[in-house]
């Protein structure tokens, strides 16, 4: 059985909260429940109908890092932390020998793997990546009304979860205490991700073959037991071996074998690369792309039982295009080269093949993009 790397979701506002005998963490932080979950016994009570003087060292830290998460990501969007949950969460922290690689979330919980005998201490980062899946996925109208539009992109879904990550701690995987070096195999950013690299890249066994890769390594063979266990989880799923060999081809490119975790990584390596060439944070980043009213859309033609409508559609090139358009010009021209280095086109193709695919398949749609 293959990972399931860093699927990530979450929910959002409170109006159930008054109505559950919860206590003043759980409430501040808009969950319903936190449950810390064993090995042995995968339930458990919930943590948020304790009394606050009840209240363990590990569950009180555990509180206070998520309230802290969900008021930074708030603060991303200019609301409280109030309006960033249509409805509380249900968390569960889950001991597991793959720790936060073990994480995923529904439409309004999120379960985070941690390692055994971590005193469930948690990855931030993978925290906010699945804190990112739920408020694109939610619906919340306090939230961007491009979300709707993009949360079924490709290019988008992974990209944005982990740009919530990127943009409040300028990591994805953050190394806790107990976690060796390769977790973060699975997913980091660098200056020279671009769409001009080997089309391999973006397949799906790419990001689980550099795990793997790191865990025959000298350097870790010998190390703890988060790592052993780690380890052995992953020679147990079988060899992973991956050859950058074809060159990246937005047209050609067997679309069902796209990794949508790495397809997005050239986008956050290039605007993690915008924010050092001009100084602006990623959160301000963040705020250039989606603090827009307005956001633009692209129109495509479609043709519906022999009567064509046009239909406008936010997408992943329409965003950068906001995003583009609130910088300085000199701040412009940096990001113009960047994108050129980056191959951003080429990933945009890409985006537009997908989406109109999934237009045509969508009720025997016939489109076509206009502009």
């Amino acid at each position: 059985m293959k990972l399931l790397l860093l699927s990530f979701l979450l929910v959002t506002s409170l109006p159930c909260l008054a109505q559950i005998d919860i206590n003043e963490l759980c409430s501040k932080a808009g969950i319903a429940s936190l449950k810390h979950l064993d090995l042995d016994n995968w339930d458990g009570p919930n943590i948020c109908e304790k009394a606050m003087s009840e209240l363990s060292v590990a569950e009180r830290r555990n509180l206070e890092e998520i309230n802290n998460i969900h008021q930074k990501a708030a603060e991303l969007f200019g609301i409280s932390a109030f309006d960033l949950f249509v409805e509380p969460l249900e968390i569960e922290m889950l001991e597991t020998t793959l720790g936060g690689l073990y994480s995923f979330a529904g439409s309004r919980s999120i379960s985070m793997g941690v390692y055994p005998q971590s005193d469930y201490v948690f990855n931030n980062g993978i925290y906010a990546h699945e804190l990112g899946h739920i408020l694109s996925g939610n619906g919340n109208k306090n939230l961007p009304l491009s979300f709707a539009d993009l949360d079924n992109s490709i290019l988008f879904t992974e990209m944005f979860a982990d740009l919530i990550a990127l943009s409040l701690f300028d990591e994805i995987i953050i190394p806790v205490s107990g976690e060796e070096s390769c977790i973060d195999r699975a997913r980091y950013i660098s200056g020279g991700q671009t769409y001009h690299m080997a089309q391999e890249y973006f397949l799906s066994d790419f990001s689980m073959a550099r795990v793997a890769q790191c865990c025959q390594s000298r350097a870790v063979r010998n190390r703890g037991a988060p790592l052993k266990g780690l380890c052995e989880e992953f020679s147990r799923m079988g060899e992973f071996s991956v050859k950058l060999t074809t060159p990246f081809d937005p047209m050609t490119i067997d679309m069902s074998k796209v990794d949508d975790h790495q397809i997005g990584i050239p986008l956050l390596s290039f605007m993690k690369e915008l924010s050092r060439k001009t100084q602006l944070q990623m959160k301000e980043i963040f705020k250039l792309g989606f603090d827009h009213k307005l956001p633009r859309t692209e129109v495509y033609s479609c043709e519906v039982n022999h009567e064509t409508k046009q239909i406008e559609i936010h997408t992943v090139r329409s965003f950068l295009q906001d995003l583009r358009s609130r910088l300085n010009y000199a701040e412009q021209l940096t990001y113009d080269l960047l994108a050129a280095k980056h191959g951003i086109e080429k990933g945009l193709q890409f985006g537009d093949r997908h989406l109109l695919d999934s237009l045509n398949k969508k009720e025997s749609l016939v489109c076509s993009k206009i502009k």
